[in-house]
């Protein structure tokens, strides 16, 4: 009997066939045909033609709800109209130029007015940018070098936080203090002597360890909500506390949760006030951009006039767009009080469901996540606490599920379901009636999926004749 992966590959393949020649062609000038690995999956990714609001067209005309949106910054959908209109208003009066635009000043006081910790501003042209100066900033700031980063947390491609990033259950060491894990192949040795790993969602040893840390620690980087692992009561507010009181200090990885859950970002909505926050996807409403604020202070270390030459210089040809930064101001034009409840609602809508019925054909797994921001479903587990527990899920299923999704017309990818203020009640319904069909056939399926230790023997055995 054929089994329920390669069922679903081959559906994939009969709608597909125009995405998998562009894949083949790619893999002869892209290695593995990839320039963007968040965008890869088995079999082969699909290649978009066009999207309005919550649907996207592939190559081959296949249209689908699109629940991933570039993997966040399309919070109003594609193609928003007044979003389209900035960009178009400002390619007539020129794309780019060798001097600032008021633009600059305008966004900048957007996230001034909207963040709790935010005095000033300087622009680059992503989120691993806005991260990397972030460190720099603090680094500067306070003349010590370690910093301090979660287990199993992206903060962007940089050498300094790409560490443990996706590290191997093997590899992890103790709970109370993790092993530092380069994430490739490529990092120095003597990174990994300035990084500090955290345990996320453990108070006890997070603030113990940056306690035996602080002579030497500059700095705790933290996304508010990890690995899309939410914060236990208490967590952010110990952290906060323990930095405080220890002189270190705390970066708000704000890239993805920034103007998502609310207008002042993570900041707002756990009621948490960091030293330096970085920002990035939202803020450029579909464009390539990046920020990092904090204090009138701590961005002196950016000030070009205090002495002739900034202690830490921002060049880049591409800080404050000025196409980026229209289209950033009109999004964030966009988003009301009303716009954060209508997302927030449909986040816990979709998860509540989908657990729902998961409980329903007696699948063991977890739905997680806050707000509009998803990892949607951890199968085999039970407990999304933190990095340990969930690397501990069937990514076969999950796989799965994605797959058979994506054959009914639901796109998003293991681990990103990111939703936008386009979704509508019937795109959600016609969503979990799609995911609800793809459980009842896992359901069905040999093995069990209750079952995720026999899962990987059946696997292991099958690969191995």
């Amino acid at each position: 009997m054929e089994d329920l992966w390669t069922s679903f590959v081959k559906e994939f393949e009969r709608k597909t066939p125009v995405s998998a020649k562009l894949f083949n062609r790619a893999s002869h000038v892209l290695p593995g045909g990839n320039t963007r690995v968040t965008v890869f999956f088995k079999p082969y990714p699909i290649y978009a033609k066009r999207a309005q609001g919550s649907l996207i067209t592939d190559v081959d005309g296949n249209e689908r709800i699109d629940l991933i949106n570039n993997f966040g910054p399309l919070i109003l959908g594609h193609n928003h109209p007044r979003v389209v209109a900035a960009v178009k208003a400002q390619l007539e009066n020129g794309e780019a130029f060798g001097s600032p635009t008021e633009l600059e000043i305008k966004l900048a006081e957007t996230i001034c007015a909207s963040s709790k910790c935010v005095e000033r501003v300087v622009f680059c042209a992503s989120g691993s940018e806005a991260t990397l100066k972030a460190i720099r900033a603090a680094r500067a700031f306070t003349g010590k070098k370690k910093v301090a980063k979660f287990e199993g947390v992206y903060n962007g491609s940089n050498d300094f936080v790409e560490v443990s990033v996706k590290p191997p259950a093997a590899s992890l060491g103790s709970p109370e203090s993790p092993n530092r894990v380069p994430d490739s192949v490529g990092i120095p040795d003597g990174v990994l002597d300035d990084i500090l790993v955290l345990p996320w969602n453990d108070p006890v040893n997070a603030v113990k360890l940056i306690n035996e840390n602080k002579s030497e620690l500059a700095a705790v980087i933290a996304n508010p909500v990890g690995r899309i692992n939410p914060p236990r009561n208490g967590f952010l507010e110990a952290l906060r506390e323990t930095t405080e009181k220890t002189g270190v200090l705390l970066v708000f990885d704000e890239v993805i949760t920034g103007f998502r859950l609310a207008r002042g970002g993570a900041q707002e909505y756990y009621g948490i006030k960091p030293d330096i926050a970085a920002y990035g996807k939202i803020l450029g409403g579909g464009y390539p951009c990046g920020a990092m604020g904090a204090s009138k202070e701590i961005m002196s270390m950016f000030d070009p006039t205090s002495s002739g030459q900034s202690p830490i210089p921002n060049p880049g040809t591409y800080n404050g767009h000025p196409v980026t930064l229209a289209a950033g101001l009109a999004t964030l034009q966009e988003l009301t009080d009303d716009v954060y409840s209508r997302l927030n609602s449909s986040g816990e809508y979709l998860r509540k469901k989908v657990q729902s019925i998961m409980n329903d054909f007696e699948i063991e797994g977890i739905t997680s996540g806050v707000g509009s921001y998803n990892a949607l479903v951890y199968f085999g587990i039970n407990d999304d606490r933190s990095y340990r527990e969930t690397c501990k899920s069937d990514k076969y299923l999950e796989s799965v599920f994605s797959l058979g999704c994506i054959n009914r017309g639901i796109f998003f990818l293991p681990g990103y379901c990111i939703l936008s203020a386009s979704l509508t009640q019937a795109e959600v319904n016609k969503t979990l009636d799609a995911m609800s069909e793809v459980l009842q056939l896992i359901a069905s399926s040999e093995p069990k999926p209750a079952q995720p230790a026999r899962i990987k023997q059946e696997r292991k055995r099958s690969s191995a004749s």
